[in-house]
């Protein structure tokens, strides 16, 4: 299956700091365009796995040690490229039941982050790379701050609910299941982008 060879891992080597990370390299194989002849951007894409969990810091870090970033989605169609490549992929997605029973899927992060200063909770999110949002795909009811009362969901990351994979996003803290969070809550995947081949 094509969606399976796009796969990479990371894993934590077991140390804090910016070298603790050890994740594959990309080959060819792992790397899924959108061509422009297919109305796309020449961009690259791949999912990677980090099956322990990972914090939005940690993913754009790993992204940047890969050759690119963390995915921004700058159109609807983009999103629904990438959206393509993840629905399908259990490893990229964890499950979240809460107490009532209600069932959570969280899927892959994704480059989108809100400015610290910004109004709580829609205002001041754009794209790790300086791109303004101009168009929001969030959950219903999203951007909410529901895991922290103090607005500490200033990340963004694919969302659904019971057995439902959504292409539409969830706000949500830095590090999941943190101070304050759900415990046992975690991300374990994101996507990255990287430039057209030249």
């Amino acid at each position: 299956m094509l969606a399976s060879l796009m796969v990479m891992t990371c894993a934590a080597l077991g140390v804090e700091g910016a070298g603790s990370w050890l994740c594959e390299r990309p080959v060819p194989s792992m790397l899924r365009e959108w061509r422009v002849e297919d109305g796309g951007n020449g961009h690259r894409y791949s999912v990677v796995v980090t099956p322990d969990g990972i914090s939005w810091s940690r993913a754009a870090y790993a992204a940047e040690l890969l050759g690119g970033h963390l995915v921004t989605l700058e159109s609807p169609e983009e999103n629904a490229f990438v959206f393509s490549m993840i629905v399908g992929l259990d490893e990229a997605w964890t499950i979240n039941v809460l107490d009532d029973g209600r069932r959570f899927q969280h899927g892959p992060w994704i480059g989108l982050r809100q400015d610290l200063e910004a109004r709580e909770p829609a205002g001041g999110w754009g794209w790790l790379n300086g791109g303004t949002l101009t168009h929001a795909l969030w959950s219903p009811h999203e951007p909410n701050d529901r895991q922290h009362a103090e607005g500490e969901e200033n990340r963004a990351h694919y969302f659904g609910w019971g057995d439902i994979r959504t292409h539409l996003w969830n706000d949500m803290p830095e590090t999941p299941g943190g101070t304050g969070g759900e415990p046992g809550l975690r991300i374990t995947s994101f996507v990255v982008e990287y430039p057209p081949k030249g």
